[in-house]
């Protein structure tokens, strides 16, 4: 299989050479259970890089620089560090930066050798902070590592500086981790508390966004913090599509065009996500709507390998494809590559526990919802029929215009067979078989039932 890579997004990072966690690689975790690759803390700490002003005209703020420094001082303050050091503060108009971890334009105000803190213009609210002056009082300091906090005890405090802040959309609790940058020698400094929460909107978290917050795992003491929003607030929540025919759309995209074989499904659940403009199966689209998208992420596994594609929950388009995550975290799709023998018809249709058959609409795409689905509760005497096939072959029909025939068999195994109702003949490549008459029947009876005639469209 052929491995392109099509996306790499992290954030830029001011250098701080004072922290350890700081001192780290960039390194990346990808979550299988939520499906989602998530940045490591490491690598996303740091200002929005600070646009420059076309010509000598002065963006129109909200605030001025007097009222950023007042509005970080205070925050400072509220989370138990005083600054006394002259702040200055620097506008950053550029949100639209693809490597800001803000979405919106922010000011940047210094304390110098104390702290450093990124306030919203538009709202106010805090969005990233940095304990200088813990870094520089401990920087020499090799005393070892004591007690910790508990984690109830070092959630609380996080929430309080998070409280602080002034932001206001939901968070969705993801993991405390106490760290330890120097696990042979403990010391104090390097021993800390870290905090996430994914950004939420309904209960459905946010892929690759979240709030995160540092703290001295002895004291208490807060350390840095940052909220990584890289886009507006989800502006549509319209949840059209099921679950099941969400995973219909993904296998006929990922199974049957990418890796063209048998799969077995993972698991399939709702997350809002940044559509791939790089996929061909939808970026260019004219009309499609900007920004986020509330979409079923639906994961195969193909031979030990993940798939994962995201599928809109309101217009059933593919917003892209992944699998395996590449080094440093990249983002990638898998191309289309020769396909490689398909696996034997027989032992997945014998199998089969439920069934969709899905046509073309009238531009030749697959559409969403399916024409036809049950399963082994609502039909068995269908899917007892389907599983008596024994007329296998390896010449297909020459028809222009197939169906789409989904069988989901043991263990969610899924098979994308190209299906031929006035032949009964399905298939994917190699291997074809004739399914029984009685099935071919039922089906076409259920279809013509269902006003559900075969748009004519090229030959898959």
């Amino acid at each position: 299989m052929v491995i392109q890579v099509v996306h790499c997004r992290t954030a830029k990072a001011r250098t701080l050479e004072s922290h350890p966690a700081r001192q780290q690689p960039q390194t990346y975790h990808y979550q299988l259970s939520y499906s989602i690759l998530f940045v490591q803390l490491a690598a996303i700490l740091g200002g929005a890089a600070v646009a420059a002003t076309p010509g000598d005209a002065k963006p129109t703020t909200r605030l001025d620089e007097a009222q950023a420094v007042q509005i970080a001082r205070a925050f400072c303050r509220k989370i138990g560090q005083s600054v006394t050091a002259t702040g200055t503060a620097t506008f950053a108009a550029d949100s639209q930066d693809p490597s800001n971890h803000y979405w919106q334009p922010i000011w940047e105000v210094t304390f110098p050798a104390q702290a450093e803190v990124e306030v919203v213009d538009t709202t106010s609210g805090i969005v990233r902070y940095s304990n200088d002056a813990y870094d520089a009082m401990h920087r020499n300091d090799n005393s070892p590592a004591g007690d910790p906090l508990s984690q109830p005890e070092a959630v609380q405090r996080a929430k309080e500086a998070l409280n602080a802040t002034g932001q206001s959309e939901p968070l969705q609790f993801w993991q405390a981790q106490l760290e330890q940058h120097h696990p042979a020698a403990p010391l104090a400094k390097s021993y800390y508390w870290v905090i996430r929460w994914h950004r939420a909107a309904d209960g459905v978290p946010y892929r690759n966004q979240h709030a995160s917050v540092a703290l001295d795992a002895q004291t208490g003491e807060i350390r840095y913090m940052v909220f990584m929003y890289g886009s507006p607030p989800l502006a549509s929540a319209k949840k059209v599509l099921s679950r099941d025919d969400a995973i219909s759309v993904a296998a006929s995209q990922v199974i049957s065009q990418i890796v063209q074989q048998e799969a077995t499904l993972k698991e399939a659940h709702l997350e809002i996500v940044t559509p791939d403009d790089r996929w061909p199966h939808s970026s260019d689209k004219p009309g499609r709507p900007k920004g986020v998208r509330l979409a079923w992420a639906v994961t195969f596994i193909v031979d030990g390998v993940w798939h994962q594609a995201d599928v809109d929950t309101e217009t059933g388009e593919i917003l892209s494809v992944a699998a395996d995550p590449g080094p440093m975290g990249m983002h990638v799709a898998a191309a289309p590559t020769a396909a490689p023998p398909p696996p034997p018809l027989a032992p997945m249709l014998q199998s089969a526990r439920a069934v969709s058959v899905r046509g073309k609409d009238a531009n030749g795409r697959w559409a969403a919802k399916p024409l036809l689905k049950f399963n082994a509760k609502s039909q068995p005497q269908a899917v007892a029929l389907l599983a008596k096939t024994t007329d296998f072959r390896k010449e297909g029909p020459s028809d222009a215009a197939p169906q789409e025939l989904i069988v989901v068999g043991k263990s969610d195994a899924i098979g994308v067979y190209s299906y031929f109702p006035e032949t009964g003949l399905l298939g994917n490549g190699g291997e074809w078989a004739a399914v029984p008459d009685e099935f071919k029947t039922w089906v076409q009876r259920k279809l013509a039932s269902a006003g559900a005639a075969p748009v004519p469209g090229p030959q898959r």
